[in-house]
């Protein structure tokens, strides 16, 4: 199989595959339902070419060059029929008409010699085309057809802008490359000696063109490049493998026939071969898994070198199959004995000793294993062409095998007994399946020395590898009875799939090559069905690591948008997202300008909130807007080039001017519980790019989570001014407590003051008198002076600051604040301030704090009684704390209710709001400290206010 035919039938089935996927993706489009039909005749004729290259026989290559001209008759006039629909031009139908009439024609003669003259060598090629009298003028419609188009393409591409540039320059790269190469195979048909290597880029053409129809107005090349190379790469690694597989001597010569026994050998090696490289890449470094991928690569060696040489003719040949079986047999038992101590962890320093005999033992077979010490001869016996004849050291070799896999089988019985659960479980697996496996395979030793049984255990060998894998891989996940289950569910699977493909490749060996070769028909289902698994397994990372290196800036974007996704979503500051927003977007992803539009529910309109790089001419919108309707019931990004596109519809017409307006490009909904809460507007990027479908999907992405994240700081900020005025009302509360003995404490120095006043006049004169009414007025005064500061001072609402501060200072202010409260409950407030470090912290705020508990122990205590007031250091979890206790002497709380103190509202007073303790709590937690409380019931209760001490 030529190179050029492998790139012919590629190009076939690639333009099928993806003229169906346009048809489906597009289904009742006419333009999708002519890009099929082009697809087709792209296929057909590609497909012929390819099988006419491949023919041996004159006849049957006569019959594919006629068959190829059934596509290529059809190519132009579908090709400019695609062009004229994409351009949406009706007015060219009489030209359209006239070329499938001229197809039809061509058609008609295709199958005399008018057509197709004769066939004959050149060149490389065995047969190529002959043209007749007619050939010619096909030849001119083809040219005449592609070329009108051409210049319709080039002309409407030239007066293009924007959007619909970028798509006409994708097809008309595509044509130039398609057409270019595909026209190169017209050379030899006039006898013109020169290579069609033009060919070779056809396939590039159905790529390119597909991605134009279904998402250029989306994304942009870089991703069918990216695409397009891996799937080239991973089609010409397949196709290779069947050519290789195909051409190769051992299948053309010496493979008759499939026998049971070859099949199995090819199924346990494929199996030992996959699952080991399986295992191996879970955890390559672990010594388990090494062991095993050693172990499995010698039984795949030996099962397809068994297989092998029980079909192979050449006396010979099989002898080096023989001995090639035999290289992986003496491996077996020394890389399962090596498995089995490191599956039960268990190498000391005995079971090290007996690994190096056991691998210096293999060695020493190994290498008699060059010479007839081993293996004398092969020979046929009643099942195979060729079977080993054992030499002399052949019975040291079987008992070095019994040897280690006994002592094996022995540490793992030994291993069972002493083990449980999850580990008994892993043992039982790895039991079960050496017990399957090797009884089986041993019985392959039988005929060896004439004894005439058929090795039925064989058959079984394979298991093993799939009952190890499970138990080293999911063990601890499953089950023995569970891994028979699914066994039996993915082997039905695997048949219904997978039985059809060998069918399909059976009979279409017969159809094309006259006669079946099951070992090649085999090979090429394991290649399938290995190259399916690699693109699944490699698809993403290949795509990554070819973003990364030829297209670095637009892979950088991609990284940049996403992690924006990622990082919004923390965010509960409205400034902060814009900012961060708008960084990213204007420095790291060069967008020229950016702006933000949020609803503002109590004006009814949306409000721009933040912009950059930009002179807004909008700053405000009414909510009942039409644009925001349709942009709530779209839901969609709006792109305003894509809309230039049609503006002759009256609503893009509205929305373009809207967009306008706004100075936007691209206008991004934020769209949260079925609420349109905002938008974003980008401008044009720098660069002067379009935004591609990527681009559009990420920041879809990103909307999504923007919306979510300025919903999450509305409700912030909610929650911030109901805390705020909570607070206030707490305050105003205890405040009004405070006021009725205040007054008393304010009028008593004032009577004292008003009595020396009344004294004066008459006692002016006396000096001691006057010196007196000084002191005492002055210090009464100050009193007052300093009542009505505290009061006001806690009464004021201010913004919270964080400063060094004395907590006793706030302790002893406090206490000023409620002692007259407390003497009209006849109770005594006892302080012990201990020295202590200060504390960053909101002063006023730690004030309402104290206030609330002093003021809820006053009012816990029925007539007279005691608060303890102390502070001071401590330790918890490595942190220092400062530490204030206040026990009062009270009814206590119930233990029933003692939970549920601190829940807002939670209130057992008559006139009591609830949010006292409630608010208490919040400030300590805002200051990353805690409270703790502890009440016997009838004799009182002790708060503990512990702040952290932050250098």
């Amino acid at each position: 199989m030529s190179v050029f035919a492998i790139s012919a039938l590629m190009t076939a089935f690639v333009s099928l595959g993806l003229g169906i996927y346009v048809y489906i993706g597009g289904r009742g489009k006419h333009l999708s339902k002519i890009w099929f039909f082009l697809s087709l005749s792209i296929s057909i004729w590609s497909f012929g070419v390819g099988m006419m290259v491949l023919s041996q026989e004159y006849e049957t290559a006569l019959l594919w060059s006629r068959f190829l001209y059934i596509g290529a008759i059809f190519i132009p006039i579908l090709y400019l029929h695609f062009v004229l629909t994409f351009l949406q031009d009706t007015t060219k139908r009489k030209i359209i008409w006239g070329g499938y009439i001229l197809g039809i024609i061509f058609l008609l003669l295709d199958s005399t010699n008018l057509f197709v003259k004769d066939i004959r060598p050149i060149l490389s090629f065995k047969y190529y085309p002959v043209p007749g009298k007619i050939y010619p003028y096909f030849v001119l419609t083809f040219f005449g057809y592609v070329g009108y188009a051409l210049s319709r393409l080039i002309k409407a591409q030239r007066t293009s802008t924007g959007l619909k540039q970028q798509q006409l320059s994708y097809i008309l790269l595509a044509s130039a490359i398609g057409f270019f190469g595909g026209s190169t195979t017209f050379l030899p048909v006039f006898h013109i000696e020169i290579y069609p290597y033009g060919n070779f880029l056809v396939i590039f053409y159905a790529i390119i063109i597909t991605y134009a129809i279904t998402r250029v107005h989306l994304m942009d090349l870089e991703i069918i490049i990216k695409k397009g190379v891996y799937i080239f790469f991973l089609s010409f690694i397949f196709v290779s493998s069947i050519y290789l597989i195909l051409t190769s001597r051992l299948f053309q010569k010496q493979f008759i026939e499939m026998t049971p026994f070859l099949f199995i050998s090819l199924v346990t090696s494929f199996l030992a071969l996959f699952l080991g490289v399986f295992v191996f890449l879970k955890n390559p470094k672990k010594e388990v898994n090494v062991t095993w991928v050693l172990l499995s690569l010698s039984i795949a060696l030996w099962a397809f070198s068994l297989g092998v040489m029980s079909v192979i003719s050449d006396n010979t040949s099989a002898l080096y199959w023989s001995r090639m079986a035999n290289y992986g047999a003496v491996l077996i038992p020394v890389f399962y004995l090596h498995f089995i101590l490191a599956f039960l962890n268990n190498i000391t320093k005995t079971k090290k000793k007996l690994l190096y005999f056991a691998y210096f033992l293999g060695g020493i077979f190994l290498l008699a294993n060059f010479k007839e010490f081993l293996v004398i001869d092969v020979k046929p016996n009643f099942f195979s062409k060729n079977y080993t004849v054992p030499g002399r050291i052949y019975p040291y070799f079987l008992l070095m095998f019994a040897g280690s896999v006994g002592l094996a089988w022995y540490e793992l019985l030994r291993k069972y007994q002493q083990s449980s659960g999850l580990a008994k479980n892993q043992i039982k697996y790895v039991l079960i399946a050496s017990m399957i496996a090797f009884p089986g395979g041993s019985s392959t030793f039988l005929p060896a020395y004439g004894i005439n049984v058929y090795p039925y255990g064989y058959y079984v060998t394979f298991l093993y590898v799939i009952l190890v894998t499970y138990a080293i891989v999911k063990y601890q996940l499953m089950d023995i009875n569970i891994v028979i289950k699914k066994g039996t569910v993915y082997t039905y699977l695997s048949f219904l799939i997978l039985v059809p493909c060998m069918v399909f490749i059976i009979f279409a060996q017969r159809f094309f090559f006259g006669k079946i070769n099951y070992v090649f028909s085999s090979l090429v289902f394991v290649v399938l069905f290995l190259s399916a698994i690699v693109f699944s397994k490699t698809k993403f990372k290949a795509e990554r690591f070819i973003e990364r290196t030829l297209f670095k800036r637009k892979y950088e974007y991609k990284k940049t948008l996403t992690k924006l996704s990622k990082i919004v979503i923390s965010f509960l500051d409205e400034k902060e997202l814009f900012k961060k927003t708008s960084n990213i977007f204007i420095q790291d992803l060069e967008i020229e300008s950016i702006s933000f539009f949020l609803l503002d529910r109590r004006k009814g309109a949306y409000i721009l909130r933040a912009f950059r790089e930009l002179s807004p001419k909008i700053k405000k919108l009414p909510k009942d807007d039409i644009f925001f309707k349709w942009l709530k019931e779209d839901g969609q990004i709006i792109v305003k080039e894509e809309l230039e596109r049609f503006i002759d519809d009256p609503k893009n017409k509205l929305i373009v001017e809207r967009l306008n307006s706004m100075e936007s490009e691209v206008c991004i909904p934020l769209i949260t519980r079925g609420e349109l809460i905002g938008l974003i507007n980008l401008g044009k990027k720098r660069s002067g790019d379009m935004y591609s479908h990527e681009d559009l999907e990420l920041l879809a992405n990103f909307a999504n989570q923007a919306a979510v994240a300025l919903e999450n700081a509305r409700l912030y900020e909610d929650m911030k001014k109901t805390q705020l005025l909570m607070r206030r009302t707490d305050r105003l509360a205890a405040l009004g407590s405070l006021t009725a003995g205040l007054a008393h404490e304010i009028r008593n120095p004032l009577v004292a003051v008003n009595t020396f006043l009344q004294l004066l006049p008459e006692r002016f004169e006396d000096k001691e008198f006057r010196e007196e009414f000084l002191k005492l007025t002055t210090s009464e005064v100050e009193r007052v002076t300093n009542l009505v500061n505290n009061l006001l001072d806690f009464a004021r609402p201010s913004e919270p600051k964080l400063n060094k501060t004395d907590v006793n200072e706030i302790i002893e202010k406090v206490i000023a604040l409620i002692r007259v409260a407390a003497k009209k409950k006849r109770v005594i407030i006892n302080t012990k301030l201990e020295k202590i470090p200060q504390v960053m912290l909101d002063e006023e705020q730690i004030k309402q704090v104290f206030l609330n508990i002093l003021l809820n122990a006053i009012e816990a205590i029925p007539n007279e009684g005691t608060i303890w007031v102390g502070s001071r250091s401590m330790q918890k979890n490595g942190l220092e704390y400062v530490q204030v206790e206040i026990e009062d002497t009270g009814k206590g709380i119930p233990k029933r209710i003692l939970d549920h103190i601190f829940d807002p509202f939670f209130t057992t007073k008559e006139k009591g709001s609830g949010l006292g303790l409630s608010i208490s709590h919040q400030i300590v937690q805002e200051h990353n400290g805690f409270i703790e409380v502890k009440s016997i019931l009838g004799k009182g209760t002790t708060f503990f206010v512990n702040l952290p001490c932050r250098k």
